[in-house]
């Protein structure tokens, strides 16, 4: 277990080095339209780089949770080139939109080409243009004014062979202003998907049939919009924009400490085994990183891919090889309108729930794929780790540094390496323990300094939602609406003349008022976001609200509804009410004033007969219109009746029913007749009879005073009050 000591401290010396962009499908067609004076361009100065490509790894073969045979599941697609191209090598053409410099990458023997820019100076006025030979993939309208920091750059792998970069200074009929170097080319010996790859059936996806896509579980994109391919070094992994405590879109990234790690002395290992450190290369290569997001086919196991965004360039924050983690913070991190969310955490000690947990990855750099498992539990032989098998989908090399989620949608740990493949779909993979993590670096220091939190949710901003009331009444009080305090941003209130903003205009809460003179309506209030990062810098979302009337009840909820015995009967309602601030209801019954002024009424024991309810609601903007319904009875008509009464020794019980009830009811195949003490409810002597219009009742022995004859036949229940002397 080596802390890295070094690299932190050398952290700050690339907080100036990052950028980023948009990559989009093109066509020979197409292209003229999409970048100014393409046509008039006829000639592109050509550099040829020559290049014997690295022979891939054999990959190893597994032994279920055996620590020699593990893939340590990072991807390595590229080799580093060191060149010294410069703006001499291009060629500059005038045309009618301005002045056009262009160069011409050529690799012969590589599968894609990616590389670093180095001292980047765009003029104001100038865009940036990077595209294939084959005209169909575009790294679109890169400006100086959508980076941070602008010294260095990385491009993502572009799958090509021939690469062209295209400098225009719109209206520029002078001399070029922009200037730049490149020092360092990666060019691909494996496959890196592209945005390109699928215009039809996904059939060169080898993992399609074990590693579902992620739009097959949508109920997951609010993590998968956290997750992103990282690419460094000539290395492919994943990892996650993850929360902290102020939920304000600080662009914290976790990933693998292996992921970093790749090598020793700047050679790096071809299995990407490293020494326990990272080194100052390995630590330079980050200025030149590239996080893409959202990369995912738009249905399941589709043929669209969706365009995705990327960012270049990250810092060094907190990195520990015992749990194999590191927490990198993106230097341009994504603006407030790029559809990212943040990552929510848990410091949980024990096991994240069987087949509720999940794994959001990008095997071999493909689009992305969510794994579910099974099983999760301590590794036996580094409690570290945990490890993991799975219910569905598997990992590959590229998922390394993939989060761990919880059942709840929160990071409990980042994938170090394992056995599973699309071969191997039994066997595991271990993961570090994000608690672990967090009591052995500084992850404290970065997510949680203040409070130090056992656990955040996710940060969601696609959309963006306002949270407040839905109705603002007459009460005079103070109302506040607010969204995510964001990094970098800053914020525009609107709201109609029916409120008064108080205070926070400008910032993320806002307090308001009613406008007093205005009557009751419906609103919207809006605000807008605006951010200093990312490639989409603002945002509009509103909240629709009610300014408060008096309430109006719509109607009622029976909640009981029942026969006592005899003709009597119990009824429950609840008055159906709304966010109305009610602070007293009215009630009658036909007409006259009942007490009570809660939202419910309870009656019982009235006669058989139909009664109308009536009630209205008072608030701070005065009383409402009255809402009725009539209820009647739900009890059985049937009527019993006792002679003679009073009664001594013998008693006389005759049951009447309607007519129709006679003839229609199923009836009990025996009839229970009851002696109740009155008062007491003490039951003295039970009949068990068959069914029968008239029934004598010998009473003999019972004491004088007044009793109930109780009658039931089925579910049908009346009595009657008797005297014996």
């Amino acid at each position: 277990m080596k802390r890295i000591v070094l690299a932190i401290l050398l952290s700050s010396v690339f907080c100036v080095l990052n950028a980023q962009m948009k990559r989009v499908i093109t066509s020979t067609t197409l292209i003229a339209n999409q970048i100014p004076g393409y046509s008039q361009v006829s000639t592109i100065a050509t550099k040829k780089i020559g290049y014997t490509p690295s022979i891939p790894p054999a990959p190893l073969v597994p032994v279920d949770e055996d620590s020699t045979t593990e893939d340590n599941q990072s991807y390595r697609y590229a080799d580093n080139i060191p060149v010294n191209i410069s703006m001499a090598d291009g060629n500059i053409t005038a045309t009618s939109a301005g002045k056009v410099w262009t160069l011409r990458l050529r690799i012969f023997a590589a599968l894609n080409i990616g590389f670093m820019i180095n001292n980047l100076n765009l003029s104001p006025n100038a865009e940036l243009y990077i595209f294939d030979e084959a005209r169909t993939t575009l790294d679109s309208a890169i400006t100086q004014s959508k980076f941070s920091y602008s010294s260095q750059i990385g491009i993502m792998p572009m799958k090509t062979n021939s690469i062209i970069i295209y400098i225009i200074e719109r209206n520029n009929s002078g001399n070029l202003q922009s200037t730049f170097t490149i020092p360092n080319l990666q060019a691909g010996f494996q496959p890196v998907s592209d945005i390109g790859d699928y215009t039809g059936l996904v059939a060169n996806e080898p993992s399609l049939n074990c590693d579902p896509t992620i739009m097959c579980q949508t109920g997951k994109l609010n993590s998968a919009r956290a997750v992103a391919r990282f690419f460094s070094n000539g290395f492919s992994c994943t990892g996650t924009l993850i929360n902290n405590e102020n939920n304000n879109g600080r662009a914290f990234f976790l990933t693998a400490f292996h992921c970093l790690d790749v090598g020793m002395n700047g050679l790096v290992d071809p299995h990407g085994h490293g020494n326990g450190v990272i080194d100052p290369s390995e630590l330079a290569a980050l200025a030149s990183s590239v996080i893409n997001f959202h990369f995912w086919v738009t249905t399941c196991n589709g043929a669209t891919m969706n365009s995705g965004i990327s960012f270049s360039g990250a810092v060094l924050r907190s990195a520990w090889a015992g749990s194999d983690v590191v927490l990198l913070e993106l230097l341009n991190p994504p603006g407030i309108g790029d559809g990212v969310n943040y990552a929510g955490w848990s410091r949980q000690t024990y096991s994240p729930a069987d087949y509720g947990s999940y794994i959001i990855h990008h095997p071999q750099t493909q689009d992305m794929r969510i794994t579910n498992t099974r099983l999760v539990k301590t590794w036996i032989w580094n409690n570290m780790f945990w490890t993991a098998k799975y219910s569905s989908g598997t990992v590959d090399r590229g998922s390394s540094g993939s989060a761990l989620f919880n059942e709840n949608d929160q990071i409990v740990g980042q994938l170090r390496g394992g056995w599973s493949n699309c071969n191997y779909t039994d066997f595991g993979d271990r993961y570090g323990k994000f608690y672990k993590s967090w009591d052995n670096s500084s992850l404290q220091q970065w997510l949680s300094p203040g409070q130090g939190l056992t656990s955040t949710n996710t940060l969601s901003l696609n959309p963006v939602t306002i949270n407040g009331l839905d109705v603002i009444d007459c009460s005079g009080s103070s109302f506040v609406y607010s969204v995510p305090n964001l990094v970098g941003c800053a914020y525009s209130w609107v709201v109609p003349t029916s409120l008064i903003i108080t205070s926070g205009q400008g910032t993320a809460s806002i307090t308001v008022i009613r406008n007093p003179s205005s009557p009751p309506a419906t609103g919207q209030i809006s605000v807008t976001i605006i951010d200093s990062k990312g490639i989409n810098r603002f945002v509009t979302t509103s909240k629709n609200f009610t300014v408060g009337a008096a309430p109006v009840i719509a109607g009622f909820t029976t909640f009981l509804n029942s026969c006592l015995g005899g003709s009597d009967w119990e009824l429950g309602i609840q008055a159906n009410i709304g966010n109305q601030n009610i602070t007293q209801f009215l009630w009658t019954r036909d007409g006259n004033p009942i007490a009570g002024n809660g939202s419910s009424q309870t009656f019982y024991e009235f006669p058989a007969t139909c009664m109308n309810i009536g009630v209205r609601g008072v608030n701070a903007c005065g009383t409402g219109p009255e809402s009725n319904q009539t209820f009647c009875p739900p009890c059985p008509s049937i009527k019993i009746t006792a002679s003679p009464n009073p009664a001594k020794n013998h008693l006389i019980v005759q049951v009447n029913k309607p007519q129709t009830q006679n003839e229609n009811k199923t009836t009990a195949a025996s009839v229970h007749l009851s002696l109740v003490q009155s008062g007491t409810g003490i039951t003295l002597r039970n009949w068990v009879m068959s069914e029968q219009k008239e029934y004598h009742l010998n009473l003999t022995g019972i004491k004088s005073g007044s009793y109930k004859i109780i009658y039931k036949n089925g579910t049908d229940q009346t009595f009657v009050n008797v005297i014996i002397d």
